[in-house]
């Protein structure tokens, strides 16, 4: 009963901490400190807004709108909490790490395959094999293909390529894309 009569003033504790409070704040204690609370208290919607809030909407001079720990953790707490910001996030942000992201994305418990295509477009690195045969729609795996891993005829005639080439290969040879290069 206590918890339910407390909602309305949390909520409006929330609103001013995201709203005016933290957003005017230069110092990182506070914003560390803020974020540690939002995180405690198992707020993942409340952090992506403010979040937000401090790294888009705030001053794009300031160190925190350009502070890595802060994208990447807006990044990461949107692919847990609401999945439809996070392509939003990996378009608009540039200073977080995409290829750890981006292997997070894929991961069998987010399943976010054209994310992690656009972070590893985006970075032009990363592991194509993976994302390769997770990706839906064949023919965006073939142009991701085509992107990362070039120039493919020198690949499909190496001697002896390793294990994971030879598997890559041997399954981009079934596709339609990947029929007019000759086999090794």
């Amino acid at each position: 009963m206590e918890d339910e009569a407390n909602l309305p003033y949390r909520r409006q504790l929330i609103d001013q901490v995201v709203a005016t409070a933290l957003p005017e704040s230069r110092i990182p204690e506070e914003v560390s400190t803020t974020v540690k609370a939002f995180m405690a208290a198992n707020l993942p919607n409340e952090l992506i807004e403010l979040l937000e809030r401090i790294i888009l909407h705030g001053p794009q001079d300031g160190e925190f709108a350009t502070n890595r720990n802060l994208q990447n953790l807006l990044i990461l707490t949107a692919i847990k909490a609401d999945k439809m910001r996070v392509m939003d996030y990996i378009k608009r942000l540039q200073n977080y790490d995409g290829p750890d992201i981006a292997k997070i994305a894929i991961s069998e418990q987010y399943q976010l395959y054209e994310e992690a295509f656009f972070i590893y477009k985006k970075f032009r690195k990363g592991q194509s094999d993976a994302l390769l045969f997770s990706v839906a729609c064949k023919a965006r795996a073939c142009t991701f293909a085509f992107a990362f891993i070039s120039p493919l005829p020198p690949l499909l005639l190496l001697p002896f390529p390793s294990w994971r080439r030879f598997a890559l290969l041997a399954k981009l040879s079934m596709w339609p894309c990947f029929s007019a290069f000759p086999s090794a």
